[in-house]
């Protein structure tokens, strides 16, 4: 199942959340910055959630 990439958040599609892949460009930079995860680049997979994005983003 895809789950929410920000940390400490256990957000899935199964438990009816919306998940949303990484823009490419300026955009996606900006939403890996806020991600605030040392080191760490989203995979093709990779997705943040409804509530993570309003609370990141």
């Amino acid at each position: 199942m895809l789950g929410c990439a920000a940390v400490n958040c256990s957000n899935r599609v199964d438990k009816g959340y919306k998940l949303f892949s990484f823009p490419k460009g300026k955009r996606g930079t900006k939403w890996v910055d806020n991600m605030r995860r040392d080191k760490w680049t989203p995979t093709i997979s990779s997705r943040l959630c409804e509530v993570s994005i309003k609370i990141r983003i």
